[in-house]
């Protein structure tokens, strides 16, 4: 595998821009500065409330840019992390996937955690495995804030459907406890989108969930509605202080594996998210 040193933190590998988390946050640390803020000048500004507030109580929206340099600077290499340790835990791209290309799905998909999980993975372990990544979110200001690449994403609105064929991979990382919190219609609607789709996906593909380890932001109400779909699937949970188990698998490693500038506006949590990981085998 040839490496073709490229700009400062990029690696090009056979064609292939690899993502930098940290070239990430430099540029959501940047534009958090720069940026004015969206309620006006006479406002006291405060993106962290606003993540606050859209966490536990108004409307989760993501369309300001400052909020979400704010938001990617925060949780980046945390949420990305948590996709690292899963992979860890199951070595699911080992077993599955070596020696290949794989088609990689994500579905509200933001800043793309998934896509630095996976591709850290694969480089600290030297598999032979590339992927192609899709993501798709609604919101049109995350193409502010991602990263210069070769990745695919197009503005969609998961209500308008979409489809999962032909994808060996697809993650959900905090998507659905989103569309819950903000219409617990909309998340019904989605489930039943999602379910015809699921019969159309390729055997021996996976969904991968990631989201909020809480009955409140859907975590029971999407298992309970997609797992009969699939011929296997597995639960984990990070073993963080009262997190719930359930019947989960535990993932002991929960601090972040991804390095950043020391000198950022906003610091990054340490370590992961109480969330779980449903992994559903076609």
């Amino acid at each position: 595998m040839s490496l073709i040193p490229t700009d400062p933190g990029v690696i090009k590998i056979e064609g292939i821009i690899n993502m930098s988390m940290e070239l990430l946050l430099s540029k959501c640390n940047e534009l958090y500065l720069t940026l004015p803020c969206c309620h006006g000048e006479n406002s006291n500004c405060s993106c962290s409330d606003c993540c606050q507030d859209g966490y536990y109580s108004t409307t989760d929206t993501y369309n300001c840019s400052k909020k979400l340099s704010y938001y990617t600077m925060n949780y980046g290499p945390a949420y990305a992390s948590e996709i690292y340790h899963y992979l860890n835990k199951t070595n699911l791209l080992e077993r599955q996937f070596d020696g290949t290309q794989i088609n990689v799905l994500s579905l509200g998909c933001g800043f793309s955690p998934d896509a630095y999980g996976l591709e850290k993975y694969i480089n600290d372990n030297d598999l032979n495995i590339n992927f192609n990544y899709t993501g798709y979110d609604i919101e049109e200001e995350w193409d502010e804030i991602r990263e210069n690449s070769n990745r695919n994403y197009e503005t969609r609105n998961l209500l308008a459907g979409f489809s999962l064929e032909n994808y060996d991979l697809i993650f959900m990382c905090k998507v659905f406890s989103t569309i819950k919190r903000n219409n617990s219609e909309d998340a019904i609607e989605f489930l039943n989108i999602l379910k015809p789709e699921i019969d159309r996906m390729r055997t021996g593909s996976y969904l991968i969930f990631d989201d909020v380890n809480h009955r409140e932001f859907g975590r029971d109400l999407f298992d309970n509605s997609i797992k009969s779909l699939f011929s296997k699937s597995s639960h984990y949970y990070f073993a963080l202080d009262n997190a719930y188990t359930g019947n989960y698998v535990r993932i002991d490693n929960i601090d972040n594996v991804f390095t950043y500038s020391e000198n950022l506006a906003v610091s990054p949590k340490p370590y992961v998210n109480k969330s779980v990981i449903f992994e559903y085998r076609k």
